[in-house]
């Protein structure tokens, strides 16, 4: 697993996109999925921070965290990667900045954690609770999961990597953003990503 950043430094406005199949292909892929939340064109309060993140993502191919000032807000769980492994933590500002790594990506909700659901529900704003797409990255007993599901809230994910087996997962960006790749599109295309997961 290696993860992916459009741009090679933190950026504040009109930032570099591209489609998850060209991560995947410029990587050496097998398959991707969408990454962290950002601000897309198409929402009106992103005015002026056009496709920008504040979720921290390692840039394999510079060996650096995008949005590194970032890495220890709260309240946002942590997912890396090394050859043969993934780890995570629900809570990234305790971890520090990992660089022995192939792939990291912050994002929120923290779903599950060493086979228990951390999920609060009560810090869930209103449009993580209501049903829509969602996509997520999981592993467990040897496997990694990427996960897309419809009509689904934040709980509902949960309870999906659960039944995978899965011990630990992370809620991705969802809605219009959703793209999940192997071989072509499985979901999507979704929007042009700043950021992306890849399965190498």
């Amino acid at each position: 697993m290696v993860t992916d950043t459009a741009e090679d430094d933190d950026c504040d406005n009109n930032c570099p996109t591209k489609p998850l199949a060209q991560y995947v292909s410029e990587n050496g892929g097998r398959g991707g999925m969408n990454g962290t939340y950002f601000c897309p064109p198409d929402y009106s309060w992103c005015s002026g921070k056009v496709n920008t993140f504040d979720f921290p993502v390692w840039n394999n191919r510079k060996k650096k965290w995008m949005e590194a000032d970032k890495l220890f807000w709260n309240g946002r769980g942590m997912m890396v990667f090394r050859s043969g492994s993934a780890q995570f933590f629900p809570n990234a500002a305790a971890v520090g900045a990992p660089s022995d790594i192939t792939g990291g990506i912050i994002n929120y909700p923290s779903l599950l954690s060493g086979g228990s659901l951390v999920l609060d529900e009560g810090s869930l704003s209103d449009n993580m609770k209501t049903k829509g797409t969602r996509s997520g990255i999981g592993f467990g007993n040897g496997k990694l999961f990427l996960v897309v599901a419809r009509s689904a809230n934040m709980k509902d994910l949960a309870g999906i990597f659960i039944s995978l087996g899965a011990t630990d997962a992370l809620n991705l960006d969802g809605g219009g953003s959703v793209a999940l790749y192997q071989g072509g599109y499985r979901a999507g295309p979704g929007r042009s990503l700043p950021n992306a997961v890849i399965v190498k």
